[in-house]
C-alpha cells in the first residue's frame, strides 16, 4: 500500500522539513499551503491520502476549520494536528473539531513514524463497512494478555473492533475512542508492569526505548499480563485496564488544563479524559476505569 499523505503548512520551510522526514519514511507526500488549497487537493485526488497532517494557524482557511470540513466530508480519513502553537485551548479546539493526534514542532522523525502507524491501522480498518445491529442490549469482553511491546496496539485495535457496532457511523470518534485505549495499554505495559517512566521520553527517547527492551527481556517483568474488560451497554460503554506494576497515586496526576501540551509526558491521560466523560483509578492507581455516555458520541 502506497503511504500518501496531505501535509497543510503555510510555512514553505516547514512543508519541506516535513515532507523530506515523511519521504524517509516511504511516503508519497501531497502538499497545500492552507485548508482551500487542501480540500481542492482531496477534490482533485484520484485516491484518497492515508491521512492529513495540518498546521493550526494558517491564511485564509485555518487548521480548525480544514478540521471541521474533514469531519463532514471525508469522514473516514484520519487527520492529525502539527503545530509550533501548542496552546491547551487549540489542541482542545482540534480533537474537537475531528483530530486524532497531535503533535508539536519541529515534528521528530519518530513523532512522524507513529502517527503513520495510527493512520494505517485506521486505513485497514475503515476500508470495511462498519458493523452496526441495531439490537446490541450489552456487550462483554475481557482480555488477559502477557508483556509484549506490540500489545498495545493490537489489542487497541480488538477493543475499537469490539466497539464499532457501538459508535456506528461516527469514524472519528471510534479514532478518538482508539487513542484513548492505546495509551492506556501503553501506560499499563511501561510504566506499569515495566516501571519506565514517561518523562525519561522526553529527556532521552532513544534510551527511553532502550529501556524498554531491556525490561522486557526480564522473565519476571515479561510475565506481568494487562486484563483489559470492555462493557457495552445500551446507554453507556466502558472500559477498564488494569496492570501488575508498583501503582502510584492518581492525586499526583496533572490535570488536563494544566497538561503542557509540547511535552510527551501527560499526552496520554490528556487523550483519555478528552475522549471519555469519567475516568477513574482504584488499586493504588493500577487500574484505570473509563466510561462514556451513549448520548455524549
Amino acid at each position: 500500500m502506497i503511504k500518501r499523505i496531505l501535509l497543510v503548512d503555510d510555512d514553505p520551510v516547514s512543508l519541506e522539513v516535513m515532507a523530506a522526514a515523511l519521504r524517509e519514511l516511504d511516503c508519497e507526500v501531497l502538499t497545500a499551503e492552507d485548508g482551500d488549497a487542501a480540500l481542492q487537493v482531496l477534490a482533485s485526488a484520484q485516491h484518497l491520502p492515508l491521512g492529513v497532517l495540518t498546521d493550526l494557524k494558517m491564511p485564509s482557511m485555518d487548521g480548525l476549520t480544514l478540521l471541521s470540513r474533514l469531519r463532514d466530508e471525508y469522514p473516514n480519513l484520519p487527520a492529525a494536528v502539527v503545530s509550533g502553537h501548542g496552546s491547551f485551548n487549540s489542541t482542545i479546539s482540534a480533537l474537537q473539531n475531528g483530530a486524532v493526534d497531535f503533535i508539536v514542532k519541529p515534528a521528530t522523525v519518530a513523532c512522524l513514524r507513529a502517527v503513520l502507524e495510527r493512520f494505517e491501522d485506521l486505513f485497514s480498518k475503515y476500508t470495511a463497512s462498519l458493523r452496526s445491529d441495531g439490537l446490541l442490549c450489552e456487550k462483554f469482553a475481557r482480555y488477559i494478555v502477557k508483556g509484549e511491546r506490540k500489545m498495545p496496539r493490537m489489542l487497541s485495535r480488538i477493543v475499537a473492533s469490539e466497539t464499532q457496532s457501538w459508535i456506528a457511523g461516527q469514524p472519528v470518534r471510534i479514532v478518538q475512542m482508539q487513542m484513548a485505549v492505546l495509551e492506556a495499554l501503553e501506560n499499563a505495559l511501561v510504566h506499569g508492569n515495566l516501571g519506565v517512566s514517561s518523562a525519561s521520553r522526553d529527556e532521552d527517547f532513544a534510551g527511553y526505548l532502550n529501556t524498554i527492551a531491556e525490561r522486557l527481556s526480564d522473565p519476571v517483568l515479561r510475565a506481568r499480563t494487562v486484563t483489559v474488560e470492555v462493557k457495552l451497554g445500551q446507554q453507556e460503554l466502558e472500559i477498564s485496564v488494569q496492570d501488575e506494576g508498583a501503582g502510584f497515586e492518581p492525586g499526583n496526576l496533572p490535570t488536563v488544563d494544566s497538561i503542557d501540551v509540547l511535552q510527551t509526558h501527560g499526552r496520554g491521560i490528556f487523550l483519555i479524559r478528552n475522549f471519555f466523560d469519567d475516568v477513574s483509578w482504584e488499586h493504588g492507581g493500577r487500574l484505570i476505569k473509563m466510561s462514556k455516555s451513549i448520548g455524549t458520541h
